[in-house]
């Protein structure tokens, strides 16, 4: 025989044998693992909850809002003054402005005015302060519930009112 050729024999004794790899030991154990999960599902937790689910809930709130009718537009069609030129609707549906006749000018009537008002839910307080607003006074102002108005009267042009909706809080 060739000296080359293997023995033959038991390959684990044998010197032409391949070698033998150790056996790859486990990296890690299952407690880092665990722990490596607990991590990742602690921060997708956090992330939906305090950005994905508040995101959300605000883009709700403002579909409600904006399918919500306007109430300016609600009280004005309620007094028969959607078309009036002197009851008119500005800043996208966030005021209103209404104007009576006087002396020497045109506009809205009493009792259109109490109407608005009403549909409004304005205040017995500042309804009382409307009406005892002189021309000395200048402009006034108040608010009731959502909204605030501020306000002129002189005899001449009659009561120069705007009501402006509170903008609402989106945090």
């Amino acid at each position: 025989m060739y000296a080359s050729t293997p023995p033959q024999g038991n390959p684990a004794q044998d010197s032409w044998s391949a070698p033998q790899r150790p056996r790859a030991r486990r990296r890690g154990s299952p407690w880092l693992f665990a722990s490596l999960g607990a991590v990742a599902g602690l921060a997708l937790g956090l992330l939906i909850g305090l950005v994905i689910i508040p995101a959300t809930a605000n883009q709700i709130a403002q579909r409600i809002e904006a399918a919500a009718p306007n109430p300016f537009e609600s009280a004005l069609e309620a007094c028969n003054l959607d078309d009036s030129p002197h009851a008119t609707i500005g800043d996208d549906g966030a005021s209103l402005e209404l104007q009576t006749f006087g002396d020497e000018a045109s506009g809205i009537g009493p009792e259109e005015f109490m109407c608005v008002t009403d549909e409004l839910d304005i205040s017995d307080a500042v309804l009382s302060r409307i009406e005892t607003t002189r021309a000395l006074d200048g402009r006034q102002e108040a608010s009731w519930g959502d909204f605030t108005a501020s306000w002129t009267y002189h005899p001449d042009n009659g009561l120069n009112m705007l009501i402006e909706r509170a903008p609402h809080d989106e945090s």
